[in-house]
């Protein structure tokens, strides 16, 4: 699941992020931007990134998940049997 933010103290309110995404944001009553949601995932992972780049003032903070690891610690490089190169 990512992270979804909009920072109300840069938004100026130019809606870009509602024409990208209206299904994540809205304008408020004082005309600023807010999130419909805070946490995004499956389809709307792609509109969040687009609202975050048309956004002109830089207010939308999208964070995606980190990678999921398999859990094995990194060994280092490749060696074949018995530790040779």
């Amino acid at each position: 699941m990512a992270r979804l933010e909009v920072d109300r103290g840069q938004c100026q309110g130019h809606g870009q992020c509602v024409i990208a995404a209206p299904e994540l944001f809205e304008l408020d009553d004082d005309g600023l931007s807010r999130a419909l949601r805070n946490e995004v995932t499956g389809e709307d992972i792609g509109a969040a990134r687009s609202a975050e780049l048309v956004c002109p003032v830089s207010a939308i903070r999208f964070t995606p998940e980190p990678p999921r690891t398999s859990g094995v610690p990194n060994e280092g490089p490749l060696t074949g049997r018995g530790g040779e190169r």
